[in-house]
């Protein structure tokens, strides 16, 4: 009997990178053991009407669009505020979710849109005001604190539409009445 022939897992270089900071740069979304996505098992296949491949490929896809909904911004983050010797690109995330968890975590895209670009904007307003109060020569000094004003406006229409959008945005559903469910007599 012949062994079918698999590929020989590949093994990136990780010196001088520690193992959760080369996730994080990557987009990769963690989770705990046991939560993987994907078969748990080499014996359980995927679900009834997909072939392997195709069940791969779904699984990769869902994969890909979780680390775009919850990494890739944090990672943007971190790369445009270029603080990364201070702070690493997990910090970022762990700030938006906290964020998030103190605003009622909305379920909504567009608001979460929204409050993570006014927290990148409340940084980046900080970054020029402090590149304005170090700039040494004067037009960089007028240059910085313009665009720092200009920025810090664009961050308060920001702030009043997303509370202009909180107040008008369609009622989350109401919890349906339960449905109480009668014997009838015969």
């Amino acid at each position: 009997m012949r062994k079918p022939k698999g590929k020989a897992p590949v093994q990136q270089s990780t010196a001088n990178t520690k193992p959760a900071d080369a996730a994080a740069r990557s987009g990769a979304v963690s989770r705990p053991p046991g939560t993987e996505v994907g078969p748990q098992s080499p014996s359980q296949g995927p679900p009834a009407g997909l072939d392997q491949a195709r069940h791969a490929a779904a699984q990769a896809t869902a994969h890909q669009a979780e680390v775009l909904e919850k990494g890739i911004f944090p990672a943007f983050m971190a790369s445009a505020l270029n603080l990364d010797r201070h702070v690493g690109t997990t910090a970022y995330h762990t700030y938006l979710a906290n964020i998030m968890r103190e605003l009622g975590d909305p379920s909504d895209p567009i608001e979460r849109m929204l409050i993570s670009q006014l927290c990148l904007v409340h940084f980046r307003v900080a970054q020029l005001h402090s590149g304005a109060g170090t700039a040494t020569g004067l037009e960089a000094t007028k240059v910085l604190n313009s665009v720092a004003a200009r920025m810090l406006g664009e961050m308060r229409r920001t702030a009043l539409t997303l509370a202009a959008y909180r107040t008008s945005a369609v009622p989350k559903q109401q919890k349906k009445a339960q449905l109480k469910l009668l014997k009838a007599a015969q």
